[in-house]
């Protein structure tokens, strides 16, 4: 009996996602004060430019009483957006990957989960922060506007109108 060659992966949310982190210990192992936040903004992925973060500089300056927290590791972009938001209190960087088990306790502390991509090939993010039950805003360019064109789960915006995250997160 000759072995199996082809191996079924399955491409889709890790069942891990469907169980829930403790928001408490994503505040202590970031040194994180809940009472002074109105809200809590995530983003996971890879610190490259066409991830976007740079447009999300209106909100973070805007809406000083949130805390986005960035979540991921660096693709040689992360000291350009280190440089742009080092004078904004509200922004913490993870400065590399966590693990899967690490981003339940972030969704579980979060209010909105972004996806500010200027294009995004599907955004398996956006199903991950909807199995924990975390809203999304991401970009309109892409995958994403395939998926979640018509359905209210995932509100899609264009990722370089500054105002309209602004306006969505707040």
């Amino acid at each position: 009996r000759q072995p199996k060659k082809i191996q079924e992966i399955p491409n889709a949310v890790e069942d891990l996602f469907f169980t829930t982190g403790k928001d408490t210990t994503f505040y202590k192992d970031w040194g994180i004060n809940s009472e002074r936040w109105e809200g809590i903004v995530v983003w996971v992925g890879r610190a490259s430019y066409g991830k976007g973060l740079q447009n999300l500089k209106l909100a973070v300056k805007k809406l000083k009483n949130i805390l986005f927290f960035f979540a991921g590791g660096d693709d040689g972009y992360l000291p350009t957006l280190k440089k742009l938001y080092q004078d904004c209190e509200n922004v913490m960087f993870s400065e590399r990957f966590i693990t899967p088990e690490k981003q339940l306790d972030m969704y579980s502390a979060a209010d909105v989960s972004v996806l500010p991509s200027l294009h995004e090939a599907f955004g398996l993010v956006i199903l991950e922060s909807l199995a924990q039950g975390v809203s999304v805003i991401s970009t309109s360019r892409g995958g994403p506007s395939e998926v979640f064109d018509k359905t209210d789960a995932v509100k899609l915006l264009d990722p370089e109108k500054q105002e309209d995250w602004k306006l969505s997160i707040e």
